[in-house]
């Protein structure tokens, strides 16, 4: 029995398509904002590189912004999954003293501008200067080296919390054999769904579903291609014509993968998420950023060339249906 049944006998009864697209539309806005919050690090960073002038209302911006990005988050991960929130808003609270601190120290010191060279001597370290200093700290509580107590930490937590919730809702709804059965590369097969659709309107199970009418889901089967060296594996996929949210229903194993693939670079991103079994890692395309939790592996893309993650899908189209595991 699983832990959702345990929870409230009787659920696997009333699931629906409906409760699995609201739940999968939820967890992909969790990723949005996870996507944000993960472009506010980088804007950090390349201004700590000392090419700009900083000022410590940059500072105090970057800080609200994140703490506000990371209250979503906690958000999203509590919704949807409701049970013991306590802990993960206790973190939450944690982080925002640490924020209301920096702003404090943001307000003790005046503008310094970008460090530049004199005549004939080396510029100094921006580092040394308080705005540089300050931003420096507030990059180290985001994603540095103090494991468990990073801002980093505690969206891994709220991801892989809303990961557990969706990947029962899924194993429920997958055992009733509804959505469209499509014949995957490798001996699998695939039951496709519309994200979008009614609150209980599958697709019909004798109907046809075009794989070129879902971007992303022919661009996985294009990297599969006809090969019949594949696991023979067992998905569920929630697809619309730029979305796609994929789940391994293999006892044991776990991976999923959500990605928008619209050819706008502000909105596309891929997302996967792996167990620890999964050897190829290894194999995925370089403008993945990586990070490690006790369940797997999470990995991102966003915020690089459309060409870039159609690449990336192809590649992992070939990964998942033709390499066996």
């Amino acid at each position: 029995m699983g832990i959702l049944e345990k929870l409230w006998p009787g659920r696997e009864k009333r699931i629906g398509a409906g409760d699995i697209r609201v739940q999968t539309i939820r967890f992909r806005k969790l990723l949005e904002n996870a996507n944000g919050l993960l472009g506010l690090f980088d804007d950090g960073h390349e201004k700590l590189g000392g090419d700009y002038i900083l000022d410590s209302h940059y500072v105090a911006s970057l800080v609200d912004g994140i703490i506000e990005k990371l209250g979503m988050i906690v958000h999203d991960g509590c919704v949807l999954s409701p049970g013991d929130t306590e802990t993960l808003y206790a973190r939450y609270d944690e982080h925002k003293t640490v924020a209301n601190g920096f702003i404090a120290r943001s307000k003790e010191k005046t503008a310094v501008p970008k460090p530049t060279a004199g005549s004939g001597s080396e510029p100094e370290d921006p580092v040394g200067f308080p705005e540089y200093r300050l931003l420096a700290d507030v990059l180290e509580w985001c994603n540095g080296e103090t494991s468990g107590r990073t801002v980093m930490d505690l969206v891994k937590q709220s991801v892989v919390r809303g990961l557990q919730e969706l990947d029962e809702l899924v194993s429920l709804e997958e055992r009733k054999k509804k959505g469209v059965l499509l014949e995957a590369p490798g001996g699998g097969e695939i039951r496709a769904i519309e994200l979008w659709a009614g609150s209980e309107a599958f697709m019909p199970r004798p109907a046809r579903f075009d794989v070129n009418e879902s971007l992303p889901l022919k661009l996985l089967l294009m990297g599969a291609g006809d090969s019949p060296d594949g696991s023979g594996s067992r998905w569920t996929a929630l697809v619309d014509r730029d979305e796609l949210s994929l789940s391994c229903m293999d006892e044991g194993k776990i991976f999923r993968m959500d990605v928008t693939a619209s050819g706008h670079r502000n909105l596309d991103y891929v997302f996967l998420f792996a167990d620890k079994g999964w050897e190829k890692k290894h194999d995925l395309p370089g403008e993945f950023r990586i990070e490690s939790t006790d369940r797997g592996m999470l990995a991102w893309m966003f915020d690089v060339p459309v060409k870039a993650i159609e690449d990336s899908l192809i590649t992992i189209g070939r990964t998942l249906f033709c390499a066996t595991s």
